[in-house]
């Protein structure tokens, strides 16, 4: 959504109905949300190797248990 509103208020920016002022403060909107979804991307993804080492962990114990 931040991309489609930065990308119309280009295109408004560009007839000099927006101010600079205005446009950046929507890039700068854009890129904290790039940020934060890197963030929380980067987060699943520790998540799920997290979740795998404990698939390993269970079928170790599980083996460990049964000899």
């Amino acid at each position: 959504m931040a991309q489609k509103d930065l990308d119309r208020a280009r295109s408004i920016a560009d007839r000099g109905f927006i101010s600079g002022r205005d446009l950046q403060v929507r890039e700068e909107t854009l890129l904290a949300r790039q940020q934060g979804l890197s963030q929380i991307e980067q987060s699943l993804a520790a998540k799920r190797a997290a979740l795998a080492e404990n698939g390993r962990s269970k079928g170790q114990i599980m083996a460990q248990a049964v000899a």
